[in-house]
């Protein structure tokens, strides 16, 4: 693997690791404000484990999601600026 390429892959793990710590904030958040009843179904669930996996799991799994498009879509101008320039594309009438 070329430096610069692990270097982006290592960027992009970070990233999405990020997300997904994010992810688990926000479904704990979620389950502790009792948003929608997901508290009170936690709770009174028989399975808790289950939904509680359900639950954390989704959110981690979206969280990862979105950290890893961020990361992509939101590259730090440094990053833009050593990218190779296209060549313009040359407009030509037809005859």
């Amino acid at each position: 693997m070329i430096a610069h390429e692990a270097h982006f892959v290592g960027h992009l793990i970070k990233s999405t690791v990020i997300g997904a710590a994010g992810g688990l904030v926000f479904a704990a958040s979620l389950v502790t404000f009792d948003v929608a009843g997901i508290g009170t179904l936690l709770s009174t669930a028989t399975s808790k484990a289950l939904i509680l996996a359900l639950v954390l799991g989704g959110s981690a799994t979206k969280g990862a999601a979105f950290g890893f498009a961020f990361s992509v879509a939101g590259s730090s101008r440094k990053q833009r600026v050593s990218r190779p320039a296209y060549a313009p594309v040359l407009a030509t009438e037809a005859s």
